[in-house]
C-alpha cells in the first residue's frame, strides 16, 4: 500500500533543468471565475478592526469588566484624564443643496458680523436660510412658498449662523426633514469654491449625545456604553486639535463618527426618530475622560486615536508605529455575544471588478496574495491580484472590499477567503502556483512545483509504494478543507482511495471513498464542472468509451453520478484543461486516437458540453497530455505534453482559447506517469 508522508521528505535531485527560486514568504489563494460570475467569501468582522471593537466590548461588559477594563484591553499602554467641556464643529452632510436653511419652530437669533438679530416669528415667516451669492451670503425669509431677500449680499459678515433660547436649532435637509441639533448652526463658505456648507457648533458633552446611541445599541451593556463614550469623545477630541486651519472638526459619518442630532421631525413638526436615549446619556455623563499615550521620551502626553468598529472578527488589527497602542492580539471577547459580523458569509459577482477596472478585460480569475498574517485564514487581506483577459491588476483587500460592498450585498471588511472549493488551481504545495504531480516505476510519488513563470522548482518526493494505485488524478478540494486532494485507484480491488492534501505539499488522511471502480478507464478532477461550486470528477467506461459525471458534495464523498457523453473510446489523451475558453467554465481537452488531432471540449458550467473545436497543431508525437493550470504565470490555463523522447513541451494558451507554439520546458520525463 502506498504511503504519504507527513511531513516533506529530503530534497532529492530533479530530472529536469529548473531554475531553482527561494520559497515565497506566503501562499497565494486563487479563485478561478466561474460561468456565474458569482462566487462566495467567508469573512470576519464589521470594520477596519483597529482599537475598540464594539460587539468586543458588548462581550467584555457581560463577562463583568469594567468601562476602565475595557478601555485598557483595547487602547495598551494609555492613561486617561478628565476633559473639560468646549464646543466642537461638526459639519452635516447630508445638507448638500448649498443653502442652509432652519425652520422657525421658536424666535431665532441670527447673527452675521455686525448684524446680531431676532428674526420675526408668525404667518409669514415660514423658514429662514442663508444663500450664497457673487457679492457674498445673503438671509432670505420663507413666505407662503416664495422666498425673499431680508439681508442681502454685501451686508452679512464672511459666515452667519442661528441659534435659539432652547439650545437646538431645526436644519432643514434637502429630504424636507427637520434635523433638531443642539447647540448654534452655522453657514459656512469654502473660499476657493463656491460650496456653502452646514456646521453644527456644540458642546463635547451634547455633541456625544447625537454619537454614542448611534455607534452602539443603547440596550447593550452599560460599561460598554461607557466605553464607547470614551472612545468617541477622544476621537472627536482628536479631530477637533488638528482640524485648527479647517472649516470643521469632524463629520457626521462613520468616515468619522456618526452624529444625527438630538430627532428628526417632518414638515408638520411630526417627530421620525429620536436620535437620543436615556442610557447613553448617563453613560456619557459617568465618564467624562479622554484617552492619553505618552507620545515622546520627554513624556508629553498626547490624545490618543482611539478608533473603533462594529466587530474585529476576535483578533485586534495593528494601526502605525505612530499609535504603538493600537497593537494586534487575539480579543477573548468578540464573539462572546452572537452576532452576524463576528462571522460572516456573503456570495459577489466578479464582474464588479471589470467595471471598476475596465482595462482589464474580463476577470479570469482572483488571488489573495498578502495578509497581515493575525488570526483565522492568515489574517486580513493586504494584496491581490485580478487576472483579466487584458491585463491584470493588484489591489488590496480593502479595494476588494469597497468593490463588492452594496447596500444589498454588505462586505463586511478585508478579513475574508474564498470559499469556492471548485478552483481549478493545481496548486498541491499551496504556494498560490501550477503544480506537477509525477509518479515513477519505482511507487515514488513526486511534487513538481512550478516557478509561476513556465519552469519548475526543485521537486520533492511526497510519497512512496504507488506502484500499487492507477488512475490517479487531482481533484481540487475534494473534502472541504481548501487544500488540494488525490484520488487514486487500488487496480486489484477496485476501490477509489482519497488522499486530503495538507495544503503544503504533503498528506495528512487517507480512506478508501469508493468500490467498484475496475470499469472505468480515465478519471479526471476537472474542477467545478456542474456549476455547484464543489469539485467534480469525469470518468470514462472501458465497456462503451461513455463519459460520466461524478459531482463531488463538497465533504469527501459523491452524489449521484450521470452520463454527460458517448463515443470517448476513440480519445486515447484526456486530460482537464481548466478555463481555456474564458467563460468561466471548466473545458477539457482530448486527442483522438490515429490522427493526432487535439480537441478541445468546452464545459457549459452546468454539468454538460458545449460545441466541441479542433485545436491548432500536430500532437501526434505526445505520449502524455496534462492541464497543471496557468503554468506560465499569464493568467490563462496552459497544457503540458510529453513527447516520445522524454521532452515536456509548453502548449501555453491565449485570451482567446488557442495555443501558442510550444516550447520545451524539461526533459528525461519517459519514465514518469504525469498526474492530470
Amino acid at each position: 500500500m502506498p504511503f504519504a508522508h507527513r511531513g516533506l521528505a529530503a530534497l532529492a535531485a530533479s530530472v529536469l533543468a529548473v531554475t531553482l527560486l527561494a520559497a515565497p514568504t506566503q501562499a497565494a489563494e486563487v479563485v478561478i471565475r466561474p460561468a456565474s460570475g458569482r462566487v462566495t467569501v467567508e469573512g470576519h468582522g464589521f470594520g477596519h478592526g483597529r482599537g475598540l471593537s464594539q460587539w468586543g466590548a458588548y462581550g467584555a461588559a457581560n463577562k463583568g469588566l469594567s468601562w476602565q477594563e475595557i478601555i485598557d484591553f483595547y487602547y495598551p499602554g494609555t492613561s486617561r484624564r478628565a476633559l473639560r467641556d468646549s464646543p466642537i464643529r461638526v459639519q452635516i452632510s447630508a445638507d448638500n443643496d448649498n443653502v442652509v436653511e432652519v425652520h422657525p419652530v421658536e424666535p431665532l437669533t441670527f447673527s452675521s458680523g455686525t448684524v446680531k438679530v431676532e428674526l420675526p416669528t408668525g404667518a409669514r415667516y415660514d423658514g429662514w436660510r442663508v444663500a450664497r451669492r457673487p457679492a457674498g451670503l445673503e438671509l432670505q425669509r420663507l413666505d407662503d412658498g416664495q422666498w425673499s431677500v431680508w439681508y442681502a449680499a454685501g451686508t452679512l459678515g464672511p459666515d452667519a449662523a442661528f441659534s435659539a433660547a432652547s439650545g437646538s436649532v431645526r436644519l432643514v435637509l434637502p429630504s424636507g426633514t427637520r434635523r433638531e441639533i443642539r447647540g448654534v448652526i452655522r453657514a459656512v463658505p469654502e473660499a476657493t469654491t463656491t460650496r456653502l456648507y452646514s456646521v453644527a457648533v456644540l458642546p463635547m458633552e451634547q455633541y456625544l449625545r447625537g454619537v454614542v446611541p448611534r455607534e452602539m445599541p443603547a440596550g447593550w451593556e452599560d460599561d460598554a456604553l461607557r466605553a464607547q463614550s470614551v472612545a468617541a469623545r477622544t476621537y472627536a477630541a482628536r479631530l477637533r486639535a488638528g482640524a485648527t486651519a479647517k472649516l470643521w472638526d469632524t463629520c457626521d459619518t462613520t468616515a468619522c463618527q456618526v452624529f444625527y442630532g438630538t430627532a428628526e421631525y417632518d414638515a408638520s413638526g411630526n417627530l421620525l426618530r429620536s436620535n437620543e436615549h436615556p442610557r447613553t446619556d448617563a453613560a456619557i455623563a459617568a465618564t467624562n475622560e479622554v484617552v492619553l499615550y505618552f507620545q515622546n521620551s520627554s513624556g508629553n502626553q498626547q490624545l490618543a486615536l482611539t478608533e473603533f468598529s462594529a466587530s474585529n472578527g476576535g483578533w485586534t488589527a495593528p494601526g502605525s508605529s505612530a499609535h504603538p497602542y493600537l497593537v494586534a492580539k487575539a480579543d477573548p471577547y468578540d464573539g462572546r455575544m452572537a452576532s452576524g459580523v463576528h462571522t460572516w458569509r456573503q456570495t459577489v459577482d466578479l464582474s464588479r471588478l471589470e467595471k471598476a477596472y475596465p482595462a482589464i478585460g474580463s476577470v479570469r480569475q482572483v488571488s489573495i496574495d498578502q495578509r497581515n498574517g493575525y488570526g483565522d485564514m492568515g489574517g486580513r487581506v493586504l494584496r491581490m491580484t485580478v487576472v483579466g483577459s487584458k491585463a491584470s491588476v493588484t489591489i488590496t483587500g480593502d479595494d476588494f472590499r469597497r468593490v463588492m460592498n452594496t447596500s444589498t450585498t454588505p462586505f463586511r471588511s478585508n478579513w475574508f477567503r474564498f470559499i469556492d472549493t471548485a478552483a481549478f488551481p493545481r496548486d498541491f504545495s499551496g504556494d498560490g502556483r501550477a503544480d506537477v504531480i509525477a509518479t515513477e516505476p519505482s511507487g515514488a510519488l513526486w511534487l513538481y512545483p512550478g516557478d509561476g513563470s513556465g519552469s519548475f522548482g526543485r521537486r520533492t518526493q511526497i510519497g512512496y509504494g504507488w506502484y500499487t494505485r492507477n488512475l490517479i488524478s487531482q481533484v481540487g478540494d475534494w473534502d472541504g478543507d481548501r487544500a488540494q486532494d488525490i484520488l487514486a485507484r487500488n487496480p486489484a480491488t477496485g476501490n477509489l482511495w482519497l488522499y486530503r492534501g495538507d495544503g503544503r505539499g504533503g498528506f495528512g488522511r487517507q480512506g478508501s471513498i469508493g468500490g467498484k471502480w475496475w470499469s472505468v478507464n480515465a478519471m479526471l478532477g476537472v474542477g467545478d464542472w456542474n456549476g455547484d461550486k464543489r469539485s467534480d470528477v469525469l470518468a470514462r467506461l472501458s465497456a462503451d468509451g461513455s463519459l460520466w459525471l461524478y459531482p463531488g458534495n463538497g465533504s469527501g464523498g459523491w452524489l449521484t453520478p450521470r452520463q454527460v457523453g458517448r463515443g470517448w473510446a476513440g480519445m486515447d489523451l484526456l486530460t482537464a484543461a481548466g478555463d481555456i475558453t474564458g467563460d468561466g467554465a471548466m473545458d477539457i481537452v482530448a486527442r483522438r486516437a490515429g490522427s493526432g488531432s487535439l480537441w478541445l471540449y468546452p464545459g457549459n458550467g452546468k454539468g454538460g458540453f458545449q460545441a466541441a473545436r479542433q485545436l491548432a497543431g500536430d500532437f501526434s508525437g505526445l505520449t502524455a497530455l496534462v492541464g497543471p493550470g496557468d503554468w506560465d504565470g499569464d493568467g490563462f490555463p496552459d497544457l503540458l505534453g510529453r513527447e516520445r523522447n522524454g521532452d515536456l513541451l509548453l502548449f501555453a494558451s491565449t485570451a482567446a482559447g488557442e495555443l501558442k507554439q510550444p516550447r520545451q520546458v524539461g526533459s528525461g520525463w519517459s519514465g514518469y506517469t504525469l498526474v492530470p
